[in-house]
């Protein structure tokens, strides 16, 4: 059904699947760590694995393929798919009180797995005589993704849609927490949120809800007042919403 094109897509769309269904799993754990690599590896050495290659590689293209004569393949639709599943793990990364690192971690590799696949794939393809996509539209695609996802993140659209879609689900798990005076500290999925930690506090509960994060990050609900001063950050949102802030690695 699907050609050897299709098998890069294929296997980054089930990575994210796997992500976003198991927040707890040895694939969101291994997808943070390659993050705190990309985040804090000695940059020399980051330039000499990722940046350099892809420099070298793309000199290679223009000379081997001059610009002039030959323009550079149209972006096929492989390339197009990775593009969106990179912008779809950066969104939903950013859809949480604090950045995913595990979704910002895949989005990051697929970026510069691309920036290094796409041009050595150039010139294998120019020697087959493989025919071109159709379309200029296919140039645009990529940067207006960037665009649009930088855009969301920067106004924080998904954190605020996400809250909106995933509240009263919290709400009414809080509800039922504090009639009862206990609350399932288990990890679990709680509307749209994989919940980390769950706890009463002061007449109101807190949620943790940032998975794969250097720190305790969520959401609180206290619906009699306004949170205890406490060590914890509040910051309130609306009602009796609060963001949290707890320890911080």
């Amino acid at each position: 059904m699907f050609g050897p094109g299709y098998r890069g897509p294929i296997l980054l769309g089930l990575l994210l699947a796997g992500i976003l269904l198991a927040p707890w799993g040895i694939t969101h754990g291994l997808a943070m760590v390659a993050a705190l690599v990309l985040v804090f590896g000695y940059p020399f050495s980051l330039g000499m694995v990722l940046v350099l290659p892809t420099l070298l590689l793309w000199g290679a293209v223009l000379v081997a393929v001059p610009s002039l004569r030959r323009r550079l393949r149209r972006p096929g639709n492989s390339v197009l798919a990775c593009c969106a599943l990179a912008a779809v793990a950066a969104i939903t990364a950013g859809s949480l009180p604090q950045p995913n690192l595990g979704l910002l971690g895949l989005s990051l590799i697929t970026v510069l797995v691309l920036a290094v696949a796409w041009p050595a794939w150039q010139l294998p393809s120019r020697m087959t005589g493989r025919g071109e996509p159709r379309g200029w539209w296919r140039w645009a695609v990529p940067p207006l993704m960037l665009a649009v996802t930088v855009a969301l993140l920067h106004y924080d659209v998904p954190r605020e849609a996400r809250f909106a879609a995933g509240r009263p689900a919290l709400a009414a798990f809080a509800e039922e927490a504090l009639a009862k005076g206990t609350v399932s500290t288990e990890q679990q999925w709680v509307g749209v949120y994989a919940v980390e930690d769950a706890e009463l506090v002061d007449g109101g509960v807190r949620f943790a809800v940032s998975i794969q994060t250097l720190g305790e990050y969520g959401y609180a609900y206290f619906p009699n007042g306004v949170p205890p001063k406490r060590a914890d950050y509040y910051r309130h949102l609306e009602g009796p919403w609060y963001g949290w802030r707890g320890s911080t690695l």
